[in-house]
């Protein structure tokens, strides 16, 4: 259980930087996976607050998880491309085979790993097939006479 923590400005009010405080420490509590209940237990002994003030606490903690839900996918994905990059770099000459997992975990991560087949017949809908399962495929597709084509990413999804 945490301890207890009480803080208020002359008036008895908390100040905005206690409010702040006392957020940060219900997010916490959120986070860990303490329930409503619990966690308006847990400000009352440590804060000595009313119930809807722990409310107000844990309305405002869900909203900084709403906040931080909201990425900007374009800035991640170069991130992780970054990161990917970086730890190729690392590995590429101490140890190939991660090399060459990190290649493929980047592939999968881009939709490189995904192959179009195209029939010739009638076609109700396309199937995207993992790369690693890519060979047995093609020599069982070859053998049908399936013409299979890479395609570009955004095409496949």
């Amino acid at each position: 259980m945490p301890t207890r923590i009480v803080h208020a400005g002359d008036n008895g009010k908390s100040t905005q930087l206690e409010v702040e405080r006392r957020v940060d420490i219900v997010l916490g509590w959120v986070i860990s996976g303490f329930q409503r209940r619990d966690i308006i237990e847990l400000c009352g002994d440590n804060f000595s607050v009313r119930p809807s003030t722990a409310d107000m606490y844990i309305a405002k903690a869900h909203n900084i998880l709403k906040k931080s839900a909201a990425v900007d996918r374009e800035r991640e994905l170069g991130l992780c491309i970054a990161r990917f990059a970086t730890l190729y770099n690392r590995s590429e000459l101490a140890d190939p085979k991660v090399a060459a997992g990190i290649n493929k975990e980047l592939a999968a991560l881009l939709g490189l790993s995904k192959i179009k087949v195209e029939f010739s017949g009638k076609v109700d809908h396309e199937h995207s097939v993992d790369a690693s399962q890519a060979g047995s495929i093609f020599d069982i597709l070859a053998d049908a006479g399936v013409i299979i084509a890479p395609v570009d990413a955004t095409e496949a999804d």
